[in-house]
């Protein structure tokens, strides 16, 4: 049996990896040693760097030319797997995410997202993007759906998708003395990229643009609704989010 391999990025954001996850990591590994399990794994670390778009930059240049495996799987180090997380490779997609939840404050107003999206034609978001509620599929027996855009917490790249030059960036810049210059050739590949509007706030994040990018290329994006993902998030909970979620007791 030809075994698929997957090289998972860790993005760590702290100098520390809570223990469900390395629990997991390591019971993935051991998978290795299946001769039944369809796949194999290795782990690539990318510690501390910023910004999120240059960290994910040095994970794909890496999984790029050092690695020769099929596929790229980002997950966050503020994810916590599941037992249904490996659910991810039951499609077949170019892109695929599973699913996990964000935490949102609006003018100070917590709500709950998901981090999969559609695209949004309504003139008033200014993302351009809308999140789709994973429980209005809750009945459907298909538990893969097709998605415009997805979060980079958990996300599953083929290396044609990463390999592919029509992902490049411009790896020209205008240098703080306000000359155009040159990535050198050992610096990580420009792929990912988080858009800002003039006055210095986010047009749209990178892990939206990259995969909004694939989408329009032609690529295949899926989410996988039962890969299910904790999102561990450290916040002061005030008597809002109590409320929201049924009242104090």
């Amino acid at each position: 049996m030809i075994k698929e391999s997957v090289v998972i990025a860790l993005l760590t954001y702290g100098d520390s990896v809570n223990v469900s996850f390395l629990w997991w990591l390591d019971s993935i590994r051991q998978l290795n040693n299946d001769p039944n399990h369809p796949r194999t794994y290795e782990v690539m670390y990318v510690p501390g760097l910023r910004p999120i778009a240059y960290a994910r930059n040095v994970a794909i240049t890496d999984f790029i030319k050092k690695y020769n495996a099929d596929k790229l799987w980002f997950i966050d180090d503020d994810l916590v797997p599941t037992e249904t997380s490996l659910n991810i490779f039951n499609s077949n997609a170019d892109i695929v995410s599973g699913v996990y939840y964000l935490l949102l404050m609006n003018g100070g107003n917590p709500s709950i997202s998901s981090a999969i999206y559609l695209k949004d034609g309504d003139k008033n978001n200014p993302k351009g993007f809308k999140s789709i509620e994973p429980t209005q599929f809750k009945n459907n027996d298909n538990k893969i759906i097709p998605i415009d855009a997805a979060g980079t917490g958990t996300l599953l790249i083929s290396r044609k998708v990463a390999e592919d030059i029509n992902m490049r960036l411009s790896n020209e810049y205008i240098s703080s003395d306000g000359e155009i210059v040159k990535l050198d050739e050992n610096e990580a590949l420009p792929i990912f990229r988080t858009l800002f509007k003039a006055n210095g706030s986010e047009e749209r994040s990178e892990d939206i643009d990259f995969v909004w990018r694939a989408k329009k290329l032609g690529y295949t994006v899926e989410a996988v609704l039962n890969s299910r993902f904790l999102h561990k998030k450290e916040m002061l909970v005030d008597w809002t989010v109590w409320q929201l979620n049924g009242g104090i007791i």
